[in-house]
């Protein structure tokens, strides 16, 4: 199982998506003094947004954000990726 239960900063940073260079912060996301937070968090998973983003897993994330204590190193984002495939196509099967 993929370990996502890693506290999260609430900086934001991982809350964006990009079209053609520009990058647009999520619909979803809203400021609380200096930190950020999803209004749709416990159903966000899955969720479009945008025309061609769905909103996924940190730990499936291929960024680094300063301080962010989901970032990993590459090998590892291969490792989470594999193992939450597995998952999704056991679940299927099931």
């Amino acid at each position: 199982m993929i370990n996502n239960k890693i506290e999260c900063i609430n900086c934001g940073n991982c809350c964006h998506f990009t079209i053609k260079g520009k990058v647009h912060r999520c619909k979803h996301l809203r400021t609380n003094k200096d930190s950020f937070y999803c209004h749709i968090y416990p159903r966000r998973l899955g969720t479009r947004i945008s025309p061609y983003h769905y909103c996924t897993l940190r730990v499936l994330s291929k960024s680094n954000y300063k301080g962010c204590p989901h970032n990993q190193s590459e090998d590892n984002l291969i490792n989470n990726i594999s193992k939450y495939n597995s998952q999704v196509l056991n679940d299927e099967l099931v």
